[in-house]
């Protein structure tokens, strides 16, 4: 019986840390948002995806995602889709992931659209 409740205990605590995800790193200064993979150069009104460069001219939306896997209660993931005017990559797709990935997510979207607009490109909100 000891055992039983040991390897519960231990299964609850495995499933806490592997949901636990740390928030993402944001750097922001007087010309910079960058988070994700994702940076907005205000001055140079530019977005950059993961290596891509584009002018924030180029940004027509931003939507978010919730995924939670079949049988995974605990698990969900939050994406956060960058639509394009580029018929290559018309879609970017920058996926948080663990506990509070939903929110990340929505923080996200909120400080990248804050940034484009202080670059010069589209408005979201």
């Amino acid at each position: 019986m000891e055992a039983l409740i040991f390897i519960v205990v231990l299964v609850f605590i495995i499933i806490l840390f592997k949901n636990h995800q740390p928030k993402p790193t944001v750097t922001l200064d007087e010309n910079t948002f960058a988070q994700n993979g994702v940076s907005v150069n205000f001055s140079a009104g530019q977005i950059t995806i993961n290596g891509r460069t584009y002018p924030v001219s180029q940004v027509t939306g931003i939507r978010s995602e919730t995924h939670q896997p079949k049988g995974e209660r605990w698990l969900r993931t939050g994406t956060v889709l960058i639509e394009m005017d580029d018929l290559q990559y018309p879609i970017h797709k920058v996926k948080f992931s663990g506990g509070n990935s939903f929110d990340h997510a929505k923080e996200f979207m909120q400080r990248l659209s804050v940034a484009l607009r202080k670059a010069g490109g589209p408005s979201f909100v």
